[in-house]
């Protein structure tokens, strides 16, 4: 699976994995923890794609 698709597939898993942990267990801080993973996820994408077009306009 291309790294694109990762990026978009896991952190909507993780969402999902956080809400019916909440849901069905009482685990309130599993969906902020989720929240955190995904932020950590767009982050690095972010980082990565800054560093790929500044390689593109050296």
């Amino acid at each position: 699976m291309p790294a694109a698709d990762v990026a978009g597939v896991l952190p909507g898993s993780w969402e999902l994995a956080g809400l019916v942990l909440n849901a069905l267990l009482g685990w309130w801080w599993a969906d902020p923890i989720a929240a955190l993973a995904i932020a950590a996820v767009a982050v690095r994408e972010g980082w990565e794609a800054g560093h790929e077009a500044g390689e593109a306009a050296s």
